[in-house]
């Protein structure tokens, strides 16, 4: 189409790739590849943490690397 909107979309895919892709992606791929990640039947996610299994929500990688492991109630 070659219009403002098209040329604004772009522009923002753009920064979610460089912004969000490129920083999520890469320590992603890493944690999934060194096995630090799992499941139980329910489909409940794991970290691994040395050599015990954690119940995690998520993991929030951030720019500078740094990662937040959101822990989920065992009990829930």
């Amino acid at each position: 189409f070659g219009d403002d909107l098209e040329r604004i979309a772009r522009a923002n895919q753009e920064n979610l790739k460089v912004h969000g892709d490129w920083v999520v992606l890469p320590p992603v791929v890493i944690d999934v590849a060194t096995g630090r990640f799992g499941t139980d039947a329910a489909g409940g996610l794991y970290i691994a943490m040395g050599r015990t299994w954690h119940p995690i929500e998520t993991v929030v990688y951030s720019p500078d690397g740094s990662r937040e492991v959101l822990f989920r109630d065992p009990q829930a």
